[in-house]
């Protein structure tokens, strides 16, 4: 599928790198709410196991970046923070050791390549936000569910306010605007999380009136 906030840059660290390289590499433990935060440093996260959702927070609100699993990798800053939602380990690797730490060439191009693909992946996050209304931002996260499964059924385990997070609308506007989906024959309930979509085509057209 296309590089998607719901897809990002995956490594399996303990094949691409030896256990004497594995050893330069702290990990560190979080339980379920726990958070991740630097301050001052630059860190290449690597999920070890576990989940958590890449946030911004600002004037009492909570934007959603990214949600991470196991083998995801990204670049954390002071701008967010990470929140556990599972119990997790991660590797922690500190940009400035990071050119004296790591000589493995494949491993130097993988995260190159994640830092690369998640940049192109923000741009496309402000344009969505900048340019997009609810309608077309909720458009956009269902063909990404229906992109990264390959399949018609998808599984929306988020409640309708960490949804409106993820996409960057407020609550109540998310919540009519999914509810016209389904009456319009665009989606359909099928159990608390699970829904059916109908028509692949009225969703693409949402997006082309922009």
């Amino acid at each position: 599928m296309p590089d998607s906030r719901l897809k990002i840059e995956c490594v399996d660290i303990e094949n691409v790198l030896t256990s004497e390289e594995l050893k330069l590499f702290p990990i560190e433990k979080f339980k379920f709410g726990g958070v991740l935060y630097n301050k001052e440093n630059v860190s290449v996260i690597i999920i070890k196991k576990g989940k958590a959702k890449v946030v911004f927070y600002g004037h009492g609100r909570e934007f959603i970046l990214y949600y991470l699993a196991k083998n995801n990798i990204y670049v954390l800053e002071e701008s967010c923070m990470l929140e556990f939602t599972e119990e997790s380990e991660v590797y922690v690797i500190d940009v400035k050791t990071f050119p004296e730490k790591v000589q493995n060439i494949h491993f130097c191009n993988i995260i190159l390549g994640s830092i690369v693909k998640e940049i192109m992946i923000e741009r496309k996050i402000i344009n969505n936000l900048v340019f997009e209304c609810c309608q077309q931002r909720l458009a956009t996260f269902i063909l990404d569910l229906y992109n990264k499964n390959h399949s018609l059924h998808i599984n929306l385990n988020l409640s309708m306010q960490e949804l409106s997070n993820f996409i960057g609308s407020k609550r109540q506007t998310v919540s009519t605007t999914f509810n016209d989906f389904i009456r319009e024959d665009i989606i359909r309930r099928i159990d608390h999380h699970e829904y059916l979509i109908l028509d692949l085509d009225k969703l693409n057209k949402i997006l082309e009136y922009k």
